[in-house]
């Protein structure tokens, strides 16, 4: 007996130190935070959702040269294993408008300190030259021709096919801001990039994901949330700046489809009043520049006012069709917008996804020798009344095509189909 205990004490000193690799680690922030860390890379999702820098540590593995008990917890990770649902406290936050946003870590650049990298140093918005020149008001007036049309309104008829087209495109917008790297192209990277993202962009990130995690019996309260948000931004429209005001009317257009596409009970959420909410919103924007003079006078403008610019259209167009989709819906008549007739198409892709400034200058460059007669126009696919134009308008088309990107080649499948452009 005696012997047999002394030979597996023998055996027990040779035994070489055995190394305990410890439980994977949440991030800093979570770990700090006593949170609930889901361990994605490069950022977990709580990290994703409050915009902070997500830093995972790695500990080198602890040798032991005596069994792990289990008092021995110098390896084991006490994270909080809370769930991620909103608090009282939060909920009166987004109520009242306040984002989840923390400030930039000063630990990185600014320029990178963003949802988005931007390779260039920060644009700055502050100085935007923008002209209007179409009249604002008959954006905010657009509702009324479905209930008393003028003589010079033009009704337009989408096929059943081609609603269910722009529905179905038109729905995946919200869901495309869960998806790291992407955005609605509505709204420019660089409005999310930096360490300033707009407020209402910002609370807008944040309530798209509360209303993609709610669970069933929590749909009133999320509604709740998110009306109470879009009442917000209606009534502070007036105190924002020209991109604050961009920005609300992009976070009002995603909460109207978000309520819109949702459903409850085979019930819409969205009323003839967040339409013409929507449509003042519109004629805000409008009203602060729609275009840039050198778009006009045919030279290059300068990088941040033609980004204002090209949001802003992008955004009129997009809330365009959504009021096509809302009339269809409740069988009202449609009509051709052209309240915006003049106004450049969506630019051409390499513009649009220019990263720094030397590189949209150069292709800028590019595009003005290419349309020596100027930006291709919203209006030109639209029905021409004059055959005069027939091959010239094929041609300039034809040429807008070749280097549009994907939201430009939805708005021409619908115009074509519709109109046969």
């Amino acid at each position: 007996m005696n012997g047999n205990t002394q030979r597996g004490s023998s055996l027990s000193s040779r035994r070489p130190p055995r190394a305990s690799f410890p439980r994977k680690k949440a991030c800093q922030q979570c770990s700090a935070g006593k949170m609930r860390c889901d361990l994605n890379r490069p950022r977990c999702s709580r990290c994703e959702v409050r915009r902070t820098v997500c830093e995972y540590t790695l500990a080198k593995p602890v040798v032991h040269s005596t069994p792990l008990t289990v008092r021995d917890t110098s390896t084991v990770d006490l994270s909080n294993d809370s769930s991620h649902v909103v608090s009282p406290q939060q909920h009166s936050l987004i109520s009242k408008g306040v984002g989840f946003r923390e400030p930039a870590n000063p630990g990185i650049p600014a320029e990178k300190s963003g949802i988005f990298y931007w390779t260039s140093s920060p644009l700055n918005f502050v100085a935007i030259n923008l002209i209007c020149t179409i009249d604002p008001t008959r954006i905010r007036n657009r509702w009324l021709s479905d209930f008393i049309p003028s003589l010079t309104d033009r009704v337009k008829m989408y096929a059943p096919e081609v609603s269910s087209f722009v529905f179905r495109v038109l729905k995946t917008y919200p869901s495309i801001l869960l998806s790291r790297g992407q955005l609605p192209p509505f709204i420019h990277p660089s409005q999310l990039a930096g360490p300033d993202i707009p407020t209402p962009l910002a609370n807008c990130l944040s309530l798209v994901r509360l209303w993609d995690g709610q669970v069933r019996g929590s749909e009133a309260i999320v509604c709740e949330t998110i009306k109470k948000e879009m009442d917000r931004l209606y009534a502070e429209r007036a105190s924002y700046n020209q991109m604050d005001k961009l920005s609300a009317c992009q976070a009002y257009l995603i909460y109207s489809m978000m309520l819109f596409f949702s459903r409850q009970q085979g019930q819409s959420l969205v009323d003839r009043q967040i339409m013409i909410n929507l449509l003042d919103f519109a004629c805000d924007i409008a009203q602060d520049g729609l275009v840039c003079p050198g778009e006009i006078s045919k030279i290059r403008p300068d990088w941040e006012s033609w980004i204002v610019a090209c949001a802003k259209r992008r955004t009129l167009y997009t809330l365009y069709f959504f009021d096509n989709i809302f009339c269809a819906a409740h069988n009202l008549p449609t009509f051709l917008g052209e309240e915006l007739e003049s106004l450049p198409a969506p630019a051409r892709k390499s513009l649009w996804d220019a990263r720094d400034r030397n590189t949209w200058e150069k292709t800028y460059a590019l595009h003005l020798t290419e349309w020596p007669e100027g930006a291709f126009r919203i209006n030109e696919l639209w029905p021409d009344m004059s055959p005069d134009n027939g091959e010239k308008k094929k041609r300039r088309v034809d040429k807008w095509l070749q280097s549009v990107d994907e939201y430009g080649m939805m708005l021409f499948a619908v115009t074509h189909i519709t109109h046969g452009i």
